[in-house]
């Protein structure tokens, strides 16, 4: 591992025993920050027990208190992705840190693709709200790639329903029909781009975040097997709400299966949970969406009164094996 250099901090491979330490420093991050999220113990957790290989990094100050980290993690599939994560302590910004601990990143992340039989890219996700990192991803050799758009909107318990249309009924998500879920969503993701499909350790319905509660799914009940016509889940992530300063329902998924297309499934899926946060005691709905969406998604939760409240960017280096990266 190479580590950086010349920064005043002693630097060390970050395991499962850092996990106090590399909480905090991400707790002062945020609170200095003041990002429109919160990250968890149990996402902090999560990074150390990825079964895919990871690469961590810490910076020690003199009294043993941890200022920096680094942290790439392998996320295999058509285009096998390094995704990279980091920060620096407020108190030890401005010296260096962040962009050894960039060039450390991206080194990392080039030994862990380079075994990879598949194209590879090196990648970052900036939110929005971030400033003066641009310039430092551009020297590095990342481009923008694509934009996530953050959309939201009040919610009442009154809300509507739509009827989703003739022979279809929405119904709430239960165990006894995940597995049909996700293969139906596997189906859609291979018709939509090509995706490789999860499986049941990485569909969202495992994940420590999966609002039960707040996610349903439209059945067709016309012929004698039901089967999936869409779908909408849903995440609560309650240790975001303080820095928001409101509590909120997040769609996570909504999936509409092709031969449905022309009914009213989507908007269907979106009252529903609509609705079901609102009973929760939630006072926003919202989603994210990426900008170059081609389903035409976002016409929905725009007639449903969803209006822009923010965005993230994909950064990328392409082909990084055996390559020298794109500038």
């Amino acid at each position: 591992m190479n580590l950086p250099m010349s920064t005043g901090l002693k630097w060390s491979p970050l395991h499962q025993e850092s996990l106090s330490a590399l909480t905090r420093l991400i707790d002062r991050m945020e609170r200095q920050d003041n990002p429109p999220y919160r990250t968890s113990t149990t996402e902090v957790d999560e990074m150390f027990s990825s079964p895919h290989p990871s690469s961590a990094l810490g910076g020690w100050d003199a009294d043993g208190q941890l200022r920096a980290y680094g942290f790439v993690r392998l996320q295999p599939g058509l285009v096998t992705q390094a995704i990279c994560a980091g920060g620096v302590d407020p108190m030890w910004r401005n010296r260096g840190v962040g962009k050894a601990i960039l060039r450390w990143e991206v080194a990392a992340a080039r030994e862990i693709l380079i075994a990879s039989p598949a194209p590879t890219q090196i990648v970052m996700y900036v939110d929005g709200t971030s400033s003066g990192f641009a310039q430092r991803l551009v020297e590095e050799g990342f481009t923008p790639r694509r934009t996530f758009t953050e959309l939201r909107r009040p919610v009442e318990p009154d809300v509507e329903i739509v009827e989703p249309g003739r022979y279809l009924s929405v119904v709430p998500w239960s165990q006894d029909l995940d597995d049909q879920v996700m293969r139906a969503h596997n189906k859609l993701l291979a018709e939509i781009s090509g995706t490789p499909e999860v499986h049941t350790g990485e569909w969202l319905t495992s994940g420590t975040f999966f609002a039960p509660e707040w996610s349903f799914v439209v059945l067709d009940k016309s012929t004698d097997r039901t089967r999936v016509a869409g779908y909408l889940m849903s995440g609560r992530y309650e240790q975001d709400w303080a820095a928001l300063g409101w509590k909120e329902g997040y769609t996570e998924i909504l999936g509409v299966l092709p031969d449905w297309r022309d009914t009213s499934t989507a908007l269907a899926l979106v009252t529903s949970a609509m609705k079901a946060y609102a009973e929760g005691g939630m006072e926003y709905a919202a989603v994210g969406l990426a900008a170059d969406n081609t389903t035409g998604v976002a016409d929905i939760y725009s007639q449903l009164g969803y209006s822009f409240v923010g965005t993230s960017t994909m950064w990328v280096i392409d082909n990084t094996t055996g390559a020298t990266p794109q500038q």
